[in-house]
């Protein structure tokens, strides 16, 4: 029987094939299962007939170029606005300024004219002055939740504080060490995470490299419970979103974040507050099921360190250190801000800014708990000296923000600087660029000894690296916005490391 059915089949099957190419094809945006079933050169994606693209430029005007799973395509504009009430086609997700967008958690998953972005990909002019995206909607509370901007639960010891809250649905903006790109959610369908303690959306996060994290318990409203390890140089744990749609909080008025958790007895985590890819940290040792007090205007490091920090916030990090290899168990069972006095206002990064060589604003840029780097007298505008010594397991160097904000380099060709530099454990020492982005292109100049007039071609980086803190194939630096230089120990050669490195002019040539 069944040798009698093929043939059978064969020749059904043709007369449909020939039926359905012989059949109309289909315009822009209407339904469709195949690509040929669209009029050519569209593609079916998303069940309906798109234009293919490279870039915006390719598409209709008022459209844009979007990465979907199995095609780049111009992006309808039925497709391309979202609410509450109207969520996004798959794949695309909610973003913050209520568009319907492609998720990232690199620059990759964009197409080559976007970036990523708090965990989706936008046109850099799409961008606020603070490179994040802006935020859409009246920001209403919901779920039971409140308003942050306006609304505040009372504080122990007679203080007042922040409760949590919430608003209507959107993308939860990742933090984590200042180098996380967007968090992935475990546990829950919403694009803003579960409510946690204190109504705010929770959701696990971790750094793209050797990291992982995972619920221990399902979040609900009284609890949030991860289980996170990471190897060196590498983040995980869950976060916080302030608001969903996220969006920016102004904490410079209170002083403190407490939080009732538990963490065991001797474990050391970081509790970060983060606006993008900008925020600072604490560390807290664990002392079993207690109350945890952090000073606001107090962090152990801010990135980046050669700027202030306005206390401007959408998120608060709980999860590994970021140079220490380890396993944490991390329950949070209450979170707000405490006013007790008059606020921390913006925050300065420990290390301080100072005028540094030709008015730039330095600080010491270090990472990890075991810092040794310091200044050797202040800088001042003809001289900047620091020193570290080994062992040195984390980055550290001399940061200045460029003056006046970010500057396009595109136009110049070296840069040049004079220093004295010595080390021990490496012959070369490590001078880098940063981006509004935090990508970087660093270069490793040989260390002489004495004072040596260095000149670095821009254009041929030894290193480069993304915002998420990893080695990638250079390229993707922005040198049209170039925000912060520093100058500093190649930590990652020697263990052993010591650098006395003394800088006494910096300027960029044509």
């Amino acid at each position: 029987m069944s040798a009698l059915r093929i043939p059978g089949l064969m020749v059904v099957s043709a007369w449909l094939a020939v039926g359905c190419n012989g059949a109309k094809k289909i315009d822009v945006g209407g339904a469709c299962i195949l690509n040929s079933d669209c009029n050519q050169p569209l593609v079916c994606t998303m069940g309906k007939c798109h234009d293919a693209c490279h870039t915006s430029a390719d598409c209709p005007k008022g459209e844009s170029c979007e990465k979907t799973d199995d095609a780049t395509i111009c992006q309808l504009p039925a497709e391309a606005l979202c609410s509450q009430e109207s969520p996004c086609s798959s794949p695309f997700v909610c973003a913050s300024d209520e568009k319907c967008r492609t998720p990232c958690q690199s620059r990759t998953a964009c197409t080559s004219e976007q970036v990523c972005v708090s965990g989706v990909c936008a046109a850099p002019a799409e961008l606020d002055p603070n490179n994040q995206l802006p935020q859409s909607g009246s920001g209403l509370a919901a779920d039971g939740g409140v308003d942050v901007g306006t609304a505040a639960r009372g504080g122990a010891d007679g203080g007042s504080g922040l409760g949590g809250a919430s608003g209507s649905r959107g993308t939860a903006t990742g933090g984590a060490g200042g180098a996380n790109t967007g968090g992935s959610v475990a546990g829950g369908s919403s694009t803003c995470g579960d409510l946690g303690p204190n109504q705010y959306y929770w959701q696990i996060t971790q750094q793209t490299g050797e990291s992982t994290a995972t619920w221990v318990d399902t979040v609900t409203a009284s609890s949030a419970h991860v289980r996170a390890s990471n190897a060196s140089y590498s983040s995980a744990g869950m976060f916080a979103s302030l608001t969903c749609p996220s969006s920016v909080v102004d904490l410079s008025a209170y002083d403190q974040i407490v939080f009732t958790g538990t963490i065991p007895i001797g474990q050391r985590i970081s509790v970060n507050v983060n606006r993008g890819q900008v925020g600072c940290g604490w560390y807290v040792v664990g002392r079993g099921s207690d109350s945890y007090v952090l000073p606001l205007a107090n962090p152990y490091q801010c990135w980046p360190l050669v700027s202030y920090f306005e206390l401007q916030a959408d998120s608060v990090y709980f999860g590994t250190v970021w140079s220490d290899p380890t396993n944490v168990d991390i329950q949070v069972t209450n979170l707000e801000f405490r006013t007790t006095g008059s606020g921390a206002g913006p925050v300065v990064a420990p290390g301080g800014l100072q005028l540094g060589v030709n008015g730039y604003r330095c600080g010491l840029d270090v990472f990890g708990y075991e810092r040794t780097a310091s200044w050797v007298g202040a800088p001042f505008t003809n001289t900047m000296h620091f020193v570290t010594v080994p062992p040195t397991k984390a980055p550290e160097a001399i940061a200045c923000a460029v003056s006046g904000g970010p500057v396009d380099l595109t136009g110049y060709r070296d840069v040049q600087f004079q220093a004295d530099v010595t080390t021990t454990g490496t012959s070369v020492f490590a001078f880098a660029l940063r981006d509004v982005k935090s990508a970087e292109v660093m270069y490793f100049p040989t260390a002489t000894g004495i004072s040596t007039t260095y000149t670095l071609p821009l254009a041929s980086p030894d290193r480069c690296y993304n915002a998420a803190g990893q080695v990638v194939a250079c390229g993707g630096f922005d040198y049209s916005q170039v925000s912060e230089v520093t100058f500093g120990d190649c930590w990652f050669a020697s263990s052993t490391l010591k650098i006395d490195l003394e800088v006494t002019s910096l300027a960029f040539l044509k």
